[in-house]
C-alpha cells in the first residue's frame, strides 16, 4: 500500500493543484459533477467510518464492563 501511495502521490497532488487552479481555489469543483461527487462521498465515508466504528465499539465495551459487576 505504501508503494502505491509513493507512486501515485505526486500525480494526485499535481492533479489536485490543477483542479484548484481551474476552479480559482473553489472546492465546489469536486462536487459539481456526479462522478466526482460520488468519489468524494466514498472517500469521506472511508475516512470517517473507522473513527465512528472505533468510538461506537468503545462505548459498547464500557457498557458491558460496567453492568456486569456486583449483583446481590
Amino acid at each position: 500500500m505504501l508503494v502505491v501511495a509513493l507512486v501515485l502521490g505526486p500525480t494526485a497532488e499535481r492533479s489536485y493543484f490543477q483542479s484548484m487552479l481551474i476552479s480559482d481555489g473553489s472546492w465546489s469543483i469536486f462536487f459539481e459533477r456526479i462522478p466526482s461527487l460520488i468519489l468524494s462521498v466514498i472517500t469521506i465515508l472511508l475516512i470517517v467510518y473507522p473513527i465512528v466504528s472505533a468510538l461506537l465499539g468503545r462505548g459498547k465495551k464500557q457498557e458491558g464492563t460496567g453492568a456486569s459487576g456486583g449483583g446481590s
